[in-house]
């Protein structure tokens, strides 16, 4: 289990698109005050990569990251923006 807290500022940012998505490429991740906010709690397993679904309307930055990470994933990867 892992921790994501964030700086004070991060904790204000809403992530709850980036959370939703990540359950389809084998990540178990969950916001610790249920606000889809930091503290993020990672659960695992790994990356493994599959097939996942976000929308670029909120942040690129989310899609960006997921791309990044899809280079270590443990399988291909689709990332349906």
């Amino acid at each position: 289990v892992t921790v994501l807290t964030g700086t004070p500022r991060m904790q204000e940012r809403p992530m709850g698109s980036l959370l939703e998505a990540l359950p389809g490429l084998g990540v178990t991740a969950e916001a610790v005050k249920g606000n889809g906010s930091p503290p993020v709690r990672v659960t695992g397993p790994s990356f493994r990569g599959g097939s996942t679904r976000i929308s670029g309307a909120v942040s690129s930055q989310f899609t960006s990251s997921l791309l990044i990470n899809a280079t270590r994933a443990e399988q291909d990867t689709e990332v349906h923006v």
